[in-house]
């Protein structure tokens, strides 16, 4: 079978959630035997066309930034990158096409090729924003809602990363996956020489909010309280929050970019502090709790954690504060 997986951002480039489950779901269909390929951007050297671990990858266009300098999903190199989408497509047949629902337009290509060569899509959702896209979106919100919600009802298999997702969907035509962190890879990850009592680990970008994080060290610091803590990724906002860190003179706060043996990390902890917002699943609260550490998440309308975790708190600093005292 020939299948093709459609998302912008690539693993390991990109070390997301989406892009870690992609990556992980290619390399299960290629130990089957099965003739995979990813069409994303390109953050090789060239050519743009390349083969590794039996899974072909499709450079469209040069990797744009996926953020915006405050946060936001950039929307630089999208119609390029969604018009060399259609012309390979077009050019190449596939049993199956896996498209993700972020960032919408490749699910409009993907039905017209379904319509075209009769291909089955499958479209994968990992966040519905619904109403909430005008208070994160305030200028292209309504555009953006009338997408997302043209995009749930075309005629293809909707698939939801978790239940907090499949109650969104109104197609019938839909189901439920369930992901389950890599119990083989957490067993042997050594545990390091060096623990944490707190680790924050995603993109530094506006949802995820760091810097609620570093309020929240301030407050505990005020209690003569200074919790080791480590601040693991990459993202616009992330000099702009190790400013903040080092403004405040906080203690015992380090930060390092993605690392690749992030259960290790996960293991040498005490708690995993997930401030987000927005979590269509958080495949990094299944993994934290398979490495024996806490999860303190935040109650947000579109944070699915907060349904993984008991460790649930207000969205202040106040709140995560005292969250913290009461679990460490």
């Amino acid at each position: 079978m020939k299948i093709a997986y459609i998302y912008d951002a690539i693993y390991p480039y990109i070390k997301g959630g989406v892009e870690k489950r992609i990556y992980g779901e290619a390399q299960k269909q290629a130990g089957l035997g099965n003739e995979v390929h990813i069409y994303g951007y390109q953050y090789w050297e060239s050519p743009s066309v390349k083969k590794e671990n039996n899974i072909t990858y499709h450079g469209l266009i040069k990797a744009p930034p996926l953020a915006t300098k405050t946060g936001k999903r950039s929307l630089k190199g999208l119609f390029s990158y969604n018009y060399f989408l259609v012309y390979s497509l077009l050019k190449n047949n596939y049993d199956t096409i896996e498209c993700q629902n972020i960032p919408y337009l490749p699910i409009f290509i993907c039905f017209f090729i379904s319509f075209i060569k009769k291909t089955r899509i499958q479209v994968v959702w990992h966040e519905i924003l619904g109403h909430h896209w005008f208070s994160f979106y305030p200028i292209l919100g309504f555009l953006g809602f009338l997408i997302e919600k043209m995009a749930l009802t075309l005629p293809l298999e909707h698939i939801a990363i978790s239940n907090f997702i499949f109650q969104k969907i109104p197609s019938k035509n839909k189901k439920l996956i369930s992901f389950y962190p890599n119990q083989d890879e957490i067993f042997h990850a050594p545990t390091l020489n060096d623990h944490f009592d707190i680790i924050f680990a995603g993109r530094f970008v506006r949802h995820k909010q760091p810097e609620l994080l570093i309020q929240t060290l301030d407050m505990l610091a005020q209690k003569n309280f200074y919790p080791k803590t480590l601040f693991i990724g990459e993202g616009p906002l992330k000099s702009q929050v190790q400013a903040v860190a080092q403004e405040k003179k906080l203690k015992n706060v380090q930060f390092i970019n993605f690392v690749p043996n992030i259960y290790s990390y996960l293991k040498s902890t005490k708690l995993l502090v997930l401030p987000s917002l927005r979590e269509g699943c958080s495949f990094l609260t299944l993994e934290s709790q398979a490495c024996n550490a806490k999860v303190i998440t935040i109650d947000a309308p579109l944070n699915a954690a907060k349904t993984l975790t008991p460790y649930v708190c207000k969205n202040s600093p106040q709140d995560l504060a005292t969250k913290i005292m009461e679990n460490y």
